[in-house]
């Protein structure tokens, strides 16, 4: 099989999804489009995949799993036999059933799962959790990796690779406790960045410093990493005690996981 093109789509709130999906890609010498569904996921508007196309769909593991809500999206996608390479990324616990998953529902959306990645990011919460990766290092990896899946394909070899992970897949913990969710400093620009990029779409478009609907906050952090005037943060005590749990046993030298 020639790829004659590549569609990442990706759920990439502070971009180490996108990063890891494009890594992959660049082994690859065809056009490839980027499909961010960051802000959009509860619109599916995917056009259907045909034979000569490789998708590689990438999110963040969230609680082991991949974030619930992006699902209707993916389960969207019509993949009329093409390829398909699922990426999650996560900040250095473990990722669990997450990729299992993934390449489950591209399988049913009618991809062929022929390979399957893992990379682990910066944690969105704490910048103390697996500090600026993945590295250049690791996202040379990942296009190492490309190129052997581009070596797979080229042989028309389309199987599907053992992928860790379990079926039933681990239950999701319903949420609960006082919502946390982002506060914003005197210094803000308002330059609406934060809003424009939320995916829950809880802060105000009219008044950037307004949050609607707090208990809708996934604790991405795209507002935070993402404002220019580091004005966005979480100052909830409940926050903070998250974040020192997560330092405190978010620790160990995992590293990038590559399946063919």
């Amino acid at each position: 099989m020639t790829v004659q093109s590549i569609r990442i789509i990706t759920f990439s709130p502070t971009h180490s999804s996108l990063n890891a999906a494009k890594a992959v890609a660049s082994a690859f010498d065809c056009p490839v489009e980027v499909e961010d569904i960051t802000t959009s996921w509860r619109e599916p508007h995917s056009a259907p995949f045909s034979s000569g196309e490789l998708l590689i769909a990438s999110v963040p593991v969230y609680g082991g799993r991949i974030p619930a809500f992006v699902e209707p999206y993916l389960r969207s996608l019509q993949g009329n036999g093409a390829a398909a390479c699922p990426v999650v990324v996560y900040g250095n616990r473990a990722y669990e059933d997450a990729l299992l998953e993934l390449g489950d529902i591209l399988a049913g959306d009618g991809f062929l799962p022929v390979a399957g990645a893992v990379f682990v990011a910066e944690h969105s919460m704490t910048a103390k959790v697996a500090t600026g990766r993945p590295s250049k290092g690791e996202l040379a990896e990942g296009k190492a990796f490309g190129e052997q899946l581009k070596a797979k394909l080229a042989k028309d070899d389309l199987s599907r690779p053992e992928i860790p992970g379990n079926r039933p897949y681990k239950e999701r913990k319903p949420s609960g406790g006082d919502p946390m969710y982002p506060a914003t400093k005197e210094n803000c620009i308002g330059c609406g960045i934060c809003a424009k990029g939320c995916p829950m779409q809880i802060i105000s478009r009219e008044d950037f410093c307004t949050i609607i609907a707090p208990e809708n906050c996934i604790r991405c952090c795209a507002c935070v990493k993402n404002c220019p005037a580091g004005a966005k943060h979480f100052d909830s005590p409940a926050f903070a005690a998250l974040q020192q749990m997560m330092e405190e046993n978010f620790v160990g030298e995992h590293q990038p996981e590559f399946y063919l």
